[in-house]
């Protein structure tokens, strides 16, 4: 367990700051439109690089024109990557063509994104910091950032979003309006050994103190958190969601969750803001939940690697900058579907 902050005050602000500071850039900040909405396409569990001697350069084919179909149906204002963009035990050690690859459809419109990593993107012959410096050499498309070398995973950031641009404005005068909270929940093996599936204790404690940093800073803000592999809650959920009329979407897989509880959940839950979480992982399944004071989330199997025949396609978040928290959500399949609508009609 990681005890810096209970035992050591002043190397805990030292944490805090150093996170701050390395979440904070010169690129251009996130915000909403100027007719207050803000719309975010979610890609997950792409598995880019699987079988390259077989089937593997068709599959990829297929996930880039998947994800290039979806963002001209929906033309978002951000992309978000939830993790298994490549299938790294299945790979040779040339990670970083398959990012390109994998990040075209985005960069050739000009979408900024940010991603979390999954258990498939750790091998022997891949490295999250390679994946990382792929998609960092987009320069200001690229959010995806680690923002704590201290903290255990590579993806554990945030991002403060702002609401549309008013006239002289600028984030030294204005405060953001809600924050993306991003985790790395790890997995995969590595040279050596094989690397835990779950949000570390550190990530979890860097979480509880940068959160109440930022509402000393700017009060209590709406938030959202995107993860690649379910908590244990999630699996407890799908055993009675057949008869939750306040669920919606496709359940069609087991629930494998994140293998130690390191209070993850119980840290989201009481750091108050959250109004969902977003995983990838389990491919078939894309369902969403009220979970006591959070709707938890699956994100739509997207690519054509990795396993199972669902049909393919993204979840889609609408927000509205005058009623952040009744945001929407629905899953846009490839065939031009609109399904798994969240809240349903019955809410």
């Amino acid at each position: 367990m990681f005890q810096l902050c209970e035992n050591d005050l002043k190397a805990c602000n030292s944490l805090i700051n150093e996170s701050t500071t390395q979440t904070s850039n010169s690129q251009p900040i996130v915000r909403f439109n100027s007719n207050g909405t803000l719309k975010i396409v979610q890609f997950t569990d792409l598995h880019y690089g699987q079988n390259p001697d077989s089937v593997g350069p068709e599959d990829d084919f297929n996930s880039t024109k998947v994800m290039r179909d979806l963002l001209q149906m929906e033309n978002p204002d951000f992309v978000i990557f939830t993790g298994d963009q490549v299938t790294g035990d299945k790979m040779y050690p040339n990670v970083t063509e398959y990012i390109h690859m994998m990040l075209k459809p985005v960069v050739e419109k000009g979408y900024k994104w940010a991603s979390v990593y999954g258990n498939h993107d750790s091998a022997p012959n891949v490295s999250r910091s390679e994946i990382l410096a792929a998609e960092q050499s987009y320069g200001d498309l690229c959010y995806t950032k680690q923002g704590n070398a201290r903290i255990e995973g590579v993806t554990n950031y945030y991002i403060p979003i702002y609401g549309p641009q008013k006239d002289n404005a600028t984030t030294a005068t204005e405060n953001p309006v809600m924050i993306w909270w991003f985790f790395d929940s790890r997995g995969g093996r590595t040279n050596k050994s094989k690397v835990p599936a779950y949000v570390h204790d550190t990530a979890v404690e860097w979480f509880r103190y940068e959160n109440r940093n930022l509402q000393a800073q700017w009060g209590q803000l709406p938030s959202f958190v995107f993860v690649h592999i379910p908590t244990r809650e999630y699996k407890d959920m799908q055993q009675t969601i057949s008869s939750n009329k306040l669920c919606s979407g496709l359940v069609d897989d087991n629930v494998t969750p994140q293998e130690q509880n390191s209070g993850f959940m119980k840290a989201v839950l009481e750091a108050g803001g959250v109004m969902a979480m977003f995983v990838g992982h389990d491919h078939g399944n894309s369902w969403c939940c009220p979970f006591k004071t959070i709707d938890i989330c699956y994100n739509r199997h997207t690519g054509y690697g990795g396993y199972g025949e669902w049909t393919r396609g993204a979840r889609v978040i609408v927000l509205n900058i005058t009623d952040i928290g009744n945001h929407t959500n629905y899953v846009r399949l490839e065939t031009g579907e609109i399904t798994d609508v969240f809240p349903p009609k019955e809410r």
